[in-house]
């Protein structure tokens, strides 16, 4: 092609550039550029709250970043942001442009913006997050083909679930993620691009691994059936048995996590050198077996996939090496061994059952159990599943726990005692914990400062605690352990009470309960008590705030009954009274405080009035007279 005909079609596809930049992304009849109208930072146009609607009038085909100026993801992306920015106006005419969402509340707050950067790609009314590449050749690509009128969006790789075809679907998927979420719920906005960019990387997969998702507002027996009380709700199923998901909620995070649980939970254990492998903090568990025709081999497979969560060492063996390994002669056996790493000279180094007629939740219960060694250490990771303070009584010692190379003698030195005072207790668990790791639970308990090296919190299983006082045991030792333990198990220490100062009088319609006023108040047989636990920060506790006030004023003139709330992060309830979520609101009825009925219903007037009627009698008492 000759100097002059590439001019011309050079001149040619300028000219095409022009008329569709006129035609779809400048505004009709406009006599100047718009964006003259807009302030700019190296190209990028700066929005706020007063011009962000104006700005995509004007401009129907934009994108925007909702960014904060703390944010390392941000600062990142900033100079790519910039550099595609002014290639996009120079190709195309198209804007990029910003919001500071510390510096803007209304817009951000729109928009459901939850994390940061968030970019959102507007055309022509519409919007689609940006899931493309974060550099400036990813966003002009993506950019420049989305804005094409004759783009058109390929269908979501995430499958959409209904009543109509949920059963069928997941019954016969080997294994499937479902999420169930709301369209108004800012968590699941956020989460959308990331689970349709995680399912289009794991349907490449050899077998592909479907992610689906329910909108469990539509789909309200769906969400009922599943448990679902909150958004987004993720599980995974394997025909049709649901699991829960405790992976990531980002691209990378999903597919990490679902391509691990398509990997058999169990596997094959054939040479007992393999175990080498295994370093001395991991618990192994060993399903020992004649063949794959045993019952006991089926329900340890089925388990697997429930323990697969929290242990990533399960195995099965029909090898004679390996029973031999484990000095097992039974025709099946489950063996758990405890980590060297926590061992004492108290305990033995394995534990087995040898029920040929276990269940898979007796299969779930013993491992579980005997995976907890005497004095084990209790983390963030472990502390719900292995540790969990309703189970039994747990008694935790928090101090400097480091198993790494400098610190690991003192840290043994430590849990060597502890266990010598532990042994005593078999009814009790016992744990160490890093001090840094739960300051939350000691500075909720006023330990923090406590000046002791070692402090320790025992937790009864009805909720209480009790903590070894600093004043009467000063430093800590084997002996103050032990003097300290012999007191709890006998009701010789007093349980620790968080509890803010009550009001001096009860001036509002709502009834004002502290933690050393609820039994007072809240177990006082002659009255019923309505009983909101609510939290100061909680969205939902304060829109609440006037319905409630407005019911306890409606209900004044009823005498056997008293309307009240506490703040349940700053005052002890009582076990019987457990906070899932906030606000949750309980009725104690007289004789039957321990057994309150937790209300449910909407959260108006006429809903909770209606519940108060249906169950006190204190309304037919008012009647009676």
């Amino acid at each position: 092609m000759g100097k002059r005909s590439h001019h011309w079609w050079k001149q040619l596809y300028q000219r095409s550039v022009a008329i569709w930049s006129e035609a779809y992304v400048r505004p009709k009849n406009a006599a100047s550029d718009p964006d003259d109208e807009y302030p700019e930072e190296n190209g990028v146009i700066v929005l706020n709250d007063g011009n962000y609607d104006s700005f995509l009038e004007s401009h129907p085909v934009a994108l925007v970043e909702f960014f904060a100026p703390w944010c390392g993801h941000c600062m990142r992306l900033a100079p790519e942001y910039e550099k595609a920015a002014q290639r996009l106006r120079e190709m195309t005419g198209i804007p990029l442009a910003k919001m500071d969402v510390t510096e803007n509340e209304v817009i951000p707050k729109r928009e459901q913006i939850m994390g940061y950067p968030t970019l959102k790609f507007w055309k022509d009314g519409t919007f689609s997050h940006y899931d493309g590449d974060r550099d400036a050749d990813g966003i002009v690509t993506w950019v420049r083909e989305r804005a094409d009128p004759a783009y058109e969006r390929p269908p979501d790789v995430v499958m959409t679930l209904t009543s109509d075809n949920f059963t069928d679907i997941v019954s016969n998927a080997p294994i499937i993620l479902v999420e169930f979420y709301s369209p108004t719920c800012g968590h699941c906005v956020k989460l959308a691009p990331e689970y349709e960019k995680a399912a289009k990387s794991l349907a490449k997969r050899h077998p592909p691994i479907p992610l689906a998702k329910v909108d469990a507002t539509m789909e309200r027996q769906l969400a009922t059936e599943h448990q679902v009380s909150g958004y987004p709700t993720m599980k995974v199923f394997r025909y049709g048995r649901a699991y829960e998901y405790r992976g990531g909620r980002n691209t990378e995070g999903i597919v990490s996590y679902m391509e691990e649980m398509s990997m058999p939970a169990v596997r094959e254990l054939k040479d007992p050198q393999e175990l080498k492998r295994i370093k001395n903090d991991e618990t192994l568990v060993v399903g020992l077996f004649k063949n794959k025709k045993q019952l006991l081999y089926e329900n340890f497979v089925e388990a697997g996939e429930e323990l697969r969560q929290h242990f990533k060492h399960l195995f099965f063996s029909f090898a004679k090496s390996v029973k031999e390994h484990f000095a097992s002669s039974a025709e099946g056996e489950i063996i758990v061994a405890i980590p060297e790493l926590l061992m004492t000279k108290y305990e033995s180094k394995q534990k087995s059952m040898s029920r040929l007629d276990a269940s898979k939740e007796d299969i779930v219960k013993f491992v579980t159990e005997s995976s907890v060694p005497l004095v084990g250490h209790r983390t963030m990771a472990n502390e719900a599943w292995a540790y969990s303070k309703g189970r039994k009584a747990l008694v935790v010692a928090y101090y400097g726990v480091d198993f790494g190379p400098e610190f690991i003698a003192d840290t043994q030195y430590w849990r060597e005692k502890i266990a010598a005072v532990a042994k005593v207790y078999p009814s009790y668990v016992f744990a160490i914990s890093n001090e840094q790791e739960f300051n939350h639970e000691l500075k909720d308990i006023h330990l923090d400062d406590s000046g002791m090296d070692i402090n320790v919190i025992a937790y009864g299983v009805d909720g209480r605690r009790f903590k070894m006082d600093p004043d009467e045991y000063g430093d800590f030792d084997e002996d103050a352990l032990r003097d300290f333990m012999a007191k709890v198990n006998t009701g010789r220490v007093k349980a620790f009470m968080k509890s803010e100062k009550p009001p001096r009088s009860q001036t509002g319609p709502v009834a004002v309960v502290v933690g050393s006023t609820f039994r007072r108040i809240v177990y006082d047989e002659s009255k019923d008590v309505l009983i909101e636990l609510y939290a100061p920060w909680c969205g939902h506790c304060k829109a609440l705030e006037p319905i409630y006030e407005e019911l306890a004023k409606s209900l004044k003139s009823i005498s056997g009954l008293v309307i009240a709330k506490m703040n349940a992060v700053e005052n002890d309830s009582d076990d019987k009274y457990p906070v899932g979520g906030f606000p949750t609101i309980y009725l104690a009825l007289k004789g039957q405080k321990k057994n309150p009925i937790q209300y449910t219903g909407e959260r108006t007037v006429k809903a909770m009035t209606d519940f108060l009627k249906k169950h006190s009698d204190a309304f037919s008492e008012k009647s009676e007279l």
